[in-house]
């Protein structure tokens, strides 16, 4: 449950930045994968390498995602949420029923200041195929 509230205020605050954003930098676009399939809802945020610029954020819908940052080299942030059986519990009957709620599956890796995407952004389309913890690193 930390996750979820943790989760919304960063994409907002992600979504928020690009918002301010002063029109000054190049539109890229690209997909977003999760051990071959597209992430369908979750968040992508550009951090310029050496910390001059401010993050930039953009949903990511059905595996892409569009947002306009300057040319440069970053450190690229993803987080995604879907519903996951966490436990089970005790019915009445006597039987079991899961329980879900939504969960951040990306792993840490692919997050916050020690993440190991980067991207050089030069007008060409910036695509990441990220793999589980199981699968070894991409």
């Amino acid at each position: 449950m930390l996750s979820r509230l943790l989760f919304f205020p960063v994409l907002l605050a992600a979504i928020g930045l690009t918002a301010g954003c002063d029109g000054g930098g190049s539109k890229v676009t690209g997909k977003v994968t999760f051990d071959g399939n597209p992430i369908e809802n979750g968040s992508i945020v550009f951090v310029e390498a050496g910390g001059k610029g401010r993050p930039e954020g953009a949903p990511i819908k059905n595996g892409e995602y569009s947002i306009t940052v300057p040319h440069g080299s970053y450190k690229v942030q993803v987080t995604a949420e879907k519903m996951t059986t966490v436990k089970s519990l005790p019915t009445t009957g006597g039987g079991k029923t899961a329980s879900e709620e939504m969960r951040n599956y990306i792993p840490a890796r692919y997050q916050g200041e020690k993440t190991e995407l980067t991207a050089t952004v030069d007008g060409k389309p910036v695509n990441f195929d990220l793999k589980s913890d199981a699968s070894g690193k991409k």
